[in-house]
């Protein structure tokens, strides 16, 4: 039951946590009370952006700006060229086969004109001449009529030159040969210059390099004219706008202008003032405008699984390496606890600057009061999850991934009260340089700002340190936890109840001292934990206050036992386990002490005592002899259930069974044989199996308890004895003799 009962509260303690961080976030980040505003209303209170916003407006107006001055991509069409000069060619062509049905034509007529002229020097009939005339002007009319019809012909087959003046063409067909092969070859150079050059659509200068270049070549009038509007009819845009081309580069112009943000804090519009389109646009990304309440789904389901993701590794983390934390009920409540309390601080606080955030408080307290390596990891997760709830940015995020790590690595150093003061110089200095580095890398400048921020994070880092170290004793009273400084001062020397144990058993508080020893230099070895191990071996046998003279570390000359039955021997014996727990109760000791004074002998039998009874009853009635009861001569248990209980168990061994060898066994071959005998045993009768020791960690103890010995016991050098000495020493012998 008790264990059912533990489960539904660690399942209960984490659904609370994640639905409350949840509303945290929900309510703290996505979920505003809304107005209902329109553009050119007047603002009814000062909005502030409760997070960074794009304004939307001034950004696409950049970017506007930004694709109206983008450069146009232009390709040239060799295809266009060829096109129009295939046209051009056509039309001399056509024009030439006119000059020359025409200037035959008229050569026919020269030449009738001639023999006309002959006839009438030979006759004198002035009837015939007149028939003649009449025969001739017809004839040229006839010449003329069909050139006329031919030129018409021609512009039908180019209608790019219909508006062109067909007197143009009588004078074009009738010019002189050498001209107007000058004008042809004109006409195709001028050409083939500006379409080679390119030529853009309504280009406003196209008409002037047209006239210049006909003047420059000495082109008479009309025909400059004809050519004019010949190269300006054929003379087409070739340089091509690439549409596609031009339009991804100006969006990549307009995608690489920074957008305009209203960042965090910032007033977006004062009360009073008008709401334009870019303060409705801003108010209305922030959730300020709608009827009632607004929530912004989408970013809300991608923290609720962020934050699920962060508690399903914390909880992996915890179930893999910190076991103890799921079995301890007063530790998860107080993880619960602080929590709950930071979270809650940072949604009433989130106005102020990150650096004001009790993230530190948090990790420190959990290094002090549950475990210091769990608080490195454990910041990472909180840094993600508080970075959620506050909505911060990325120097929140960075500021408590680096100074809450730096921390959590060197909290440690609290457990000793002389370096509490540079452990919070420390990190007052941690505090500050990483917000001061963080402001030059973010900001891209420096500024007085940035002293200020330096000041106020050092004084936050500081004043973190007092309020952890200061409320320690309250969490400790409050949850029953137990600390590694509570554990230190439990052995100071004005301990109650070691200073009664010093004075009623001194033996037994020297053998604690010893086996504390032995104990830590072991737990050090294994990386247990050697605060533990020390102060448990401290307090391990105090129950032996009860009658500290029937155990032989009290005894002087006489030996108890001798004068009781060996069962109630034992029975004095085993008891100093049970009262052990009974001190522990009413000195109120920590847990874990009370757990090494019940484990520290396990289920050990003892042999000395049990053989005894059963010799003492064999001597009584050899042939009736009852089977004496081993459970009478057996420590209740139980066995070792952690390491630091186990490495009491064979201090505690080791160190009774050395100390009482003989003086002349005591060389370090003999030690190291004993030492490894002693383990050995307790191996084998099974009194390490719950305990988590490997056979890796019992080698390594085994090796610690020899070096200790080693020390404790050396070989001394023997000192030479001077005459004096001598002369000395005979005279103390002799007057020890009278």
């Amino acid at each position: 039951m008790k264990k059912i009962s533990k489960f539904k509260l660690n399942w209960l303690l984490i659904t609370i946590s994640l639905l409350f961080t949840i509303a945290s976030v929900t309510f703290g980040s996505y979920i505003q009370q809304g107005y209902s505003l329109n553009i050119g209303d007047v603002s009814p209170r000062t909005f502030i952006a409760t997070h960074q916003v794009e304004n939307r407006i001034a950004t696409e107006r950049l970017r506007s700006e930004a694709r109206e001055t983008g450069i146009t991509i232009i390709i040239q069409d060799s295809e266009v060229e060829d096109l129009v000069r295939t046209k051009l060619e056509e039309l001399f062509y056509s024009i030439s086969v006119l000059r020359d049905s025409y200037l035959l034509k008229r050569q026919a007529l020269l030449n009738l004109d001639s023999n006309i002229q002959l006839e009438e020097f030979n006759s004198d009939e002035s009837s015939e001449n007149v028939n003649n005339e009449n025969e001739n002007l017809f004839l040229e009319n006839t010449i003329i009529l069909e050139h006329k019809n031919l030129v018409l012909s021609v512009l039908e087959n180019f209608p790019e030159l219909s508006n062109i003046d067909s007197n143009y063409f009588d004078v074009l067909i009738s010019t002189e040969q050498g001209l107007f092969n000058h004008f042809r070859l004109t006409i195709f150079e001028i050409f083939t210059t500006l379409m080679s050059r390119g030529v853009i659509e309504n280009s406003p200068r196209l008409e002037e390099e047209i006239y210049s270049m006909l003047s420059m070549r000495a082109i008479p009038y009309p025909l400059n004219s004809i050519g004019f509007f010949i190269l300006d009819n054929y003379i087409v845009p070739n340089n091509l706008i690439d549409e596609e081309a031009t339009n991804t580069l100006r969006e990549d112009r307009a995608a690489s202008v920074e957008p305009v943000l209203f960042i965090q804090n910032q007033n977006i519009v004062n009360d009073g003032e008008i709401i334009t389109e870019e303060i409705y646009h801003a108010l209305l990304d922030l959730g300020y405008i709608s009827e009632g309440y607004t929530i912004n789904y989408i970013p809300l389901i991608g923290s609720t699984l962020l934050i699920i993701t962060m508690f399903t590794i914390g909880l992996f983390y915890i179930h893999l390496f910190v076991p103890n934390l799921c079995k301890n009920k007063n530790q998860q409540i107080l993880l619960f606890s602080l929590y709950i309390v930071l979270i809650t601080s940072i949604l009433f606080f989130r106005n102020l600057q990150h650096i004001f955030m009790p993230n530190l408080i948090f990790i420190m307290l959990i290094g002090m009061l549950i475990s210091f390596r769990f608080s490195t990891v454990l910041n990472i997760i909180i840094s993600i999850i508080t970075f959620l709830v506050y909505d911060g940015n990325l120097s929140y995020l960075l500021y408590f991934f680096i100074t809450g790590t730096v921390v959590s690595i060197v909290t440690r150093y609290t457990l000793e009260r002389s370096k509490i003061i540079i452990f919070s110089l420390f990190v007052s200095f941690i505090s500050g340089f990483v917000s001061f580095s963080l402001n030059l890398l973010l900001d891209r400048t420096f500024s007085i700002l940035n002293l200020y921020n330096f000041g106020f994070s050092a004084l936050s880092g500081f004043f973190s340190v007092v309020i952890a170290v200061g409320t320690l004793p309250l969490w400790e009273s409050l949850f029953g936890v137990i600390t590694p400084i509570k554990l230190m001062d439990l052995t100071n020397p004005s301990n109650p109840l070691l200073r009664k144990l010093s004075i009623e058993a001194p033996g037994t508080y020297h053998h604690s001292i010893i086996v504390a020893n032995l104990a830590e230099a072991a737990a050090h070895d294994i990386s247990a934990d050697t605060i533990i191990a020390r102060v448990g071996a401290f307090f391990h046998d105090i129950g032996k206050l009860r009658h500290p003279m029937f155990f032989i570390e009290n005894q002087v000359g006489v030996n108890l036992h001798d004068q009781i039955y060996p069962i109630d021997s034992a029975e004095i014996i085993i008891d100093h386990v049970n009262y052990g727990k009974e001190l522990a109760d009413e000195y109120k000791l920590p847990l874990v002490l009370r757990d090494i004074i019940v484990q520290h002998h396990g289920t050990t039998v003892l042999k000395f005592f049990y053989d005894k009874e059963k010799t003492r009853m064999e001597e009584i009635d050899y042939e009736n002899t009852k089977e004496v009861d081993i459970n009478i001569f057996t420590y209740p248990g139980p066995i070792p259930q952690f390491k630091e209980a186990a490495i009491v168990m064979l201090s505690d061994t080791v160190e009774a069974a050395i100390r009482a060898m003989q003086q002349s066994s005591k060389n370090k071959i003999d030690i190291n044989k004993k030492v490894k005998e002693l383990i050995n045993n307790k191996l084998m009768e099974g009194q390490l199996l719950d305990s988590g020791l490997t056979l890796k960690d019992i080698d390594m103890i085994e090796k610690a308890f020899i070096r200790v010995f080693s020390g404790m016991y050396h070989e001394r050098i023997p000192y030479p004895v001077s005459k004096n000495d001598k002369y000395t020493d005979n005279k103390r012998n002799k007057s020890k003799s009278r």
